[in-house]
């Protein structure tokens, strides 16, 4: 029970920085989104894309790290799109069974990852301290 109290307490202290680092795991995303568009409509979609999302998120992280109001509300909503899309996805994957290649195994882990991750975060930034701590 005192490692579960020390991170309860750790988390409701610092939900900036915390959120600030569950946003890093949306690289994942964006680097399986680059996988999608090489195949669909090139390298140079694909790169320009990544590299336009990846400024985008890095930009976000440092907002949402420096408790800015609106990039919590942005952030709220990634998760309620993310989690949305994730939950389907999951879903479809695991309806007929796994049984797919290995990297479709990785892309299923990894959202898994994210969102065990994002939904926490969601009661987290929603809470009546963190939206005061953010201006």
């Amino acid at each position: 029970m005192g490692i579960y109290s020390l991170i309860r307490s750790a988390v409701q202290e610092m939900p900036h920085r915390v959120s600030a680092y569950i946003s890093t795991l949306y690289y994942l995303e964006i680097i399986f989104l680059m996988l999608m568009l090489v195949f669909l409509y090139g390298k140079a979609v694909a790169v320009s894309a990544g590299i336009i999302l990846s400024l985008a998120l890095a930009y976000h992280i440092i907002q949402l790290y420096y408790k800015k109001k609106p990039h919590r509300i942005i952030q709220l909503w990634i998760i309620d799109v993310h989690a949305a899309f994730t939950a389907g996805y999951l879903f479809y994957n695991a309806w007929p069974g796994v049984e797919a290649d290995a990297l479709t195994r990785v892309i299923i882990a990894a959202r898994i990852v994210i969102l065990l991750c994002e939904l926490p975060l969601l009661f987290i930034l929603t809470a009546e301290k963190a939206a005061g701590d953010f201006r």
